[in-house]
């Protein structure tokens, strides 16, 4: 427990200085400096619910946590669906517009080298359009399945469900990491609450195509560390592997996990 808590830890340690560095450059380049508010303010709602929870410890059960992060769950749905509804991005200058276009005239039956042709030059600057773009085609084919074409809602749909299963594999993680029934609600409100979680809804992105890795990766971590049998521990390091390099063709600072993975190992 105490390697895999600090593994956890670690792999927090490095997230939140990447994610701190990038709001940094980002926007006091811009001197938007009300962005750089919405940090702390996070912050202390998470400080006073972790609090709130704590004091709740007795009360909480395994059944009980899972049906309350069941709800929240429901409620990030009710959210998402809302602001795909409503919420609208300026789609055509976006990226996700053009790994959609892409995923979507090769499911509708266009030729694949004309295709590739055509999305040279960006994919060439962006490498990881390649596995956005593989990781939508079976998506978009099932889509295309049962309704006879892909409109825009395909992507939308998948970002959707892909946000939904991260939130849950990083419960799943939280269950297993954590001793305190108010740490793993803790874990799994905090991820269904995440702003990014809605305002990235809208449109299928890296950002949110590469969560499911990150989580996948921690979740089977965490059962190798646990899992006395050497077999099924090498088994479960493999699979959470496997997440790290596919994860890494969607998004490159994935690799990220490996930084982690050798400094627990170390």
């Amino acid at each position: 427990m105490k390697k895999t808590g600090r593994f956890f830890a670690v792999t927090s340690m490095i997230v939140c200085c990447c994610c701190t560095a990038t709001v940094f450059i980002s926007y006091i380049k811009r001197s938007n400096i009300r962005m750089l508010c919405l940090g702390p303010f996070f912050l202390a709602a998470a400080i006073v619910l972790y609090i709130a929870l704590k004091r709740c410890e007795k009360k909480l059960t395994k059944k009980r946590v899972r049906l309350i992060f069941a709800f929240f769950c429901l409620i990030l749905l009710a959210l998402q669906i809302l602001f795909v509804r409503y919420l609208y991005y300026n789609y055509e200058m976006v990226d996700p517009k053009i790994t959609g276009e892409f995923a979507k005239r090769f499911v509708m039956g266009e030729d694949l080298g004309s295709i590739k042709e055509s999305y040279r030059i960006y994919a060439a600057k962006y490498p990881n359009a390649w596995g956005m773009i593989y990781l939508q085609i079976p998506f978009f084919a099932l889509w295309k399945l049962f309704t006879g074409g892909v409109s825009i809602y395909a992507g939308q749909t998948f970002n959707v469900i892909l946000i939904q299963l991260s939130v849950i594999m990083t419960f799943l993680a939280g269950e297993r990491i954590f001793k305190l029934n108010s740490q793993r609600l803790f874990c799994g409100i905090i991820s269904a609450l995440m702003p990014v979680m809605l305002l990235y809804t809208p449109f299928f992105h890296s950002d949110t195509a590469g969560m499911i890795f990150v989580s996948c990766t921690l979740y089977f971590l965490t059962l190798a560390v646990k899992e006395k049998s050497k077999t099924k521990s090498v088994v479960y390091a493999l699979i959470a592997s496997l997440f790290i390099a596919l994860g890494n063709t969607v998004k490159g600072s994935i690799a990220v996990m490996l930084i982690s993975v050798m400094i627990f190992l170390c």
